[in-house]
């Protein structure tokens, strides 16, 4: 929402680029973090408005149990115990960062509809590029994921999107039982080629230097001519247009003949110095001259930003396509905040001729947002919280609880199922293939 994005980007550009645990954390007090937690429980349960009475009971509960136990608390458990304890919502736009505090492996994971994979590591382990993860440790990749869940902020959608980068960090999976150790962990894979093989698996010896640092961003290969770059799935593969470098607006004339328009965007927000309007202006004069009776908006790996950024796009483009055609809108799991937003209006707006496709959204229809980050006070954890209610699948018409921009260009009566259901699978995105456009492109014609 008019928030979310900055929270996400500092969230996940911390996430891409761990430092050393010592240069990042230092060592705390019992006395400073008692004092962070009292912060967390008084100043930031104060502010976030997602907790319920009983989310808050369970708050206290466990914060006053740490606090109690505070001298035999190690730096590892104090930020697992924030986590768990802004977690307690189940709201994704109320989140801690504590990922600073710990050690990465030299992979990158992205969950598929075949499982997990690896999809771009260290070049000293670049052999795991493409690898099926079986096992992480002593357990499945699923069971890792069930016992990470306390700890990541959101519904199941978003929290499964979390864990890909979770999934990564050393001292997590030690102390959810995953590994013997907080420094090492052993990694069944099944190769590419089709081989089982264990490897053991330490901190990445070297930072990876990619630009693109969102949660997502491990999908995306680096220039290959970038630095120090780490190898990547789609090396041997024409990249996607879904994969390209992130934009916040763009958009081309695709398919048989150039007569669908599509329309990609990573983010509800400028990333230049241009306005939104502006980054829209070329694609929509685009629209105007080819005329085209299709056109595909791809909100696939779009986190939010400030969905007033589209509140004119949403309710114009639907009006734009001829009656004989459709608007087709791409969802994922990471199309998120004001993603989804951008999301419902268009399917509100588009009176029966927007279609979903792809995999379900982050969220339900219904969160709490637009809120702002906080710091502890010693540890130096990032925690955003929430003070807004909204609801883009039923509506929220009470200013008295809901978000006034909600309330002034809310719709209702929305539902997020795609009505096309399509995951790709890893075996399509090593190929370079898009099932998800090409199911779009084969309606179509």
């Amino acid at each position: 929402m008019l928030l979310s994005l900055a929270v996400l980007f500092v969230a996940y550009a911390e996430v891409a680029c761990p430092a050393p645990l010592g240069a990042v954390r230092g060592e705390l007090s019992p006395a400073q973090m008692r004092e962070d937690l009292v912060y967390l429980r008084d100043t930031f349960g104060a502010r976030d408005k997602s907790f319920d009475t009983q989310d808050r009971v369970a708050l206290n509960a466990l914060v006053n149990d740490a606090i109690a136990h505070v001298d035999s608390l190690d730096m590892t458990h104090f930020g697992l115990l924030v986590a768990r304890a802004v977690a307690i919502s189940r709201n994704s736009h109320t989140a801690a960062q504590p990922l600073l505090l710990f050690h990465e492996m030299p992979l990158r994971l992205w969950w598929f509809a075949d499982g997990l994979y690896v999809v771009k590591a260290h070049p000293d382990d670049a052999e795991l590029i493409g690898a099926r993860i079986d096992r992480i440790g002593d357990l499945t990749p699923e069971e890792a994921l069930t016992r990470l869940t306390p700890y990541l902020s959101g519904h199941k959608n978003w929290v499964k999107v979390l864990s890909s980068v979770w999934l990564t960090f050393l001292e997590p999976l030690h102390a959810v039982g995953a590994s013997q150790s907080d420094v090492e962990v052993a990694i069944a894979v099944r190769l590419a080629n089709g081989t089982q093989k264990t490897v053991t698996l330490h901190a990445q010896p070297s930072v990876d230097p990619s630009p693109t640092r969102d949660l997502w961003g491990a999908l995306i290969p680096d220039d290959k001519l970038l630095p120090g770059r780490w190898p990547h799935a789609l090396d041997g593969a024409a990249t996607p247009l879904a994969y390209q470098p992130p934009v916040d607006f763009a958009g081309e004339m695709i398919g048989g003949g150039k007569r669908v328009l599509y329309i990609r965007s990573n983010v509800i927000v400028p990333l230049g110095t241009e306005t939104f309007d502006q980054r829209m202006a070329p694609v929509l004069q685009t629209l105007m001259k080819e005329r085209p009776t299709n056109v595909v908006m791809d909100l696939r790996l779009n986190t939010g930003g400030d969905f007033y950024n589209t509140l004119l796009l949403t309710e114009g483009l639907p009006r734009l396509v001829p009656k004989t055609g459709h608007l087709y809108v791409l969802m994922d799991g990471v199309t998120h905040s004001a993603a989804l937003v951008t999301a419902a209006r268009l399917k509100y707006f588009g009176e029966g001729r927007t279609v979903f496709v792809g995999s379900p959204v982050s969220d339900p229809g219904d969160f709490w947002a637009e809120g702002g980050d906080m710091t502890l006070p010693n540890s130096h954890m990032a925690v955003s919280y929430a003070a807004q209610f909204e609801d883009w699948e039923k509506g929220c018409d009470d200013l008295d609880k809901c978000f006034w921009l909600s309330v002034a260009f809310g719709v209702k009566n929305v539902s997020f199922v795609p009505d096309i259901l399509l995951e790709p699978t890893f075996r399509d995105y090593a190929a370079g293939r898009d099932p998800v456009l090409d199911a779009v492109l084969a309606r179509i014609q």
